[in-house]
């Protein structure tokens, strides 16, 4: 939502239609904005929270051959060693430039855990704020059934089995103002947005091939995290309308 906006404003849309503010934002009146607004400023705060968060723990993490150097092939002194051989694994994978770094993470086993954690917590969480989505949403992209598209994006399969699989390009489609209009294309769908109750989608599938047309949201694939990660529920109803393309 806006947050810059004045607490009363008009619209003027593509066809010249004035409507007021709240109504096009699908807001119940005009004392809600204000309210809406401060809350979004919330979510702003938090942000900016989570990313200087991030900031100083990638900082801390990138400098910790200044503060904490490790013994020579990383020799770990300390508790947690156990630790250690994991973090010395990925000398296998990556180039000799981070052979500093890894030795020193391998000497200090618990810090650079730690601050690892803390790296992708401060991730998590400032992107799971920009789409008002739980904080651990993001952590668990790798589980996500197309890994490039947005969380629970209606995705469409053609067939009972296979991978012809389609992300179509959901279109919001505006209701006319009066019963003889037809109605209007209005916008394309942002990531992440949500629908709103009685709104109506629109999108155009070529199949590839001949079969039964599967529609699911983009959710976790594997059980117990496909609980944990539909944080969304909800229902729709579906007209499918076969067209012929012309040559």
């Amino acid at each position: 939502m806006p947050i810059v906006l004045p607490p009363r404003f008009d619209v003027v849309k593509i066809d010249g239609q004035i409507v007021d503010g709240p109504t096009y934002l699908g807001i119940p009146g005009q004392d809600v904005l204000p309210n809406e607004t401060e809350h979004a400023w919330n979510w702003v705060w938090w942000r900016r929270v989570a990313y200087f968060w991030t900031l100083a723990a990638s900082l801390a993490i990138a400098s910790m051959p200044l503060w904490a150097p490790g013994s020579p092939g990383g020799a770990c002194p300390f508790h947690f060693c156990f630790l250690s051989e994991p973090i010395g694994w990925a000398k296998v994978v990556l180039p000799a430039l981070a052979a500093t770094w890894l030795d020193v993470f391998a000497a200090n086993p618990l810090s650079s855990t730690l601050l690892t954690i803390a790296i992708l917590g401060g991730l998590g969480v400032g992107g799971g704020l920009v789409n008002q989505a739980p904080w651990y949403m993001p952590t668990g992209v790798p589980l996500r059934r197309h890994i490039t598209q947005p969380w629970f994006k209606l995705m469409a399969r053609v067939g009972l089995t296979g991978t012809d699989t389609y992300a179509p390009d959901w279109q919001v489609v505006e209701a006319p103002a009066k019963p003889d209009q037809p109605a209007r294309l209005d916008q394309p769908a942002r990531p992440g947005q949500p629908a709103r109750p009685g709104q109506t989608w629109k999108a155009t599938l070529t199949a590839r091939s001949t079969g039964p047309l599967f529609l699911y949201v983009n959710d976790a694939t594997l059980y117990p995290f496909l609980k944990v990660f539909y944080a969304h529920r909800g229902r729709a109803s579906f007209t499918l309308i076969e067209t012929t393309q012309t040559p």
